[in-house]
């Protein structure tokens, strides 16, 4: 139970979340990592050492440069499926880490609604709500889909001007 506890310390802290999410599209080495967090790359090892160890970071490749080995990391794996659900003993024994990870994304989002509001933009972020009866069967099923819509998502042409949207998900049961 303790290791559950562990892996989710660590992968809801702001620090390796980062790392996790500036790895996912192409492999880095640690200073590629360090120049898009904005921190020394000393900071990193330490982290980077515990994501591999619970296989949610992995080398992807190696480079020679001069007498050093670089790694280039990738968190690719973590993403390719579509099965992302945080509930049950993990939520249960990692709650405090989860809501903290869960209030960032929320505070990423109300911030780039702000951005979208003072530079009027043409609207980098949105919140949707919608309303479904369902049983608690059907409830789930319905955010697998959800997920697997987003996941499998391929757009009719791609463009130069096409970015990342990151989608928080976040259903209950209403008190009604």
């Amino acid at each position: 139970m303790k290791e559950i506890q562990e892996i989710g310390k660590l992968l809801f802290d702001e620090k390796t979340f980062q790392i996790l999410e500036h790895t996912k599209q192409e492999p880095r080495n640690t200073k590629e990592i360090a120049k898009l967090m904005k921190q020394p790359t000393a900071n990193l090892y330490y982290p980077i050492k515990k994501l591999i160890e619970i296989d949610a970071l992995r080398i992807e490749r190696q480079e020679q440069v001069k007498n050093i080995l670089e790694n280039y990391y990738s968190s690719r794996h973590l993403y390719t499926d579509d099965k992302l659900a945080i509930e049950g003993d993990f939520l249960t024994s990692n709650l405090n880490h989860v809501l903290q990870w869960y209030f960032v994304q929320v505070h990423q989002t109300a911030q780039a609604l702000k951005r979208d509001v003072i530079e009027q933009d043409e609207g980098t972020a949105e919140i949707g709500y919608a309303t479904k009866t369902l049983t608690h069967a059907q409830w789930k099923e319905l955010n697998r889909q959800i997920r697997h819509v987003i996941h499998n998502y391929e757009p009719e042409a791609s463009s130069d001007e096409a970015t990342d949207y990151q989608f928080l998900i976040s259903s209950h049961k209403t008190n009604a």
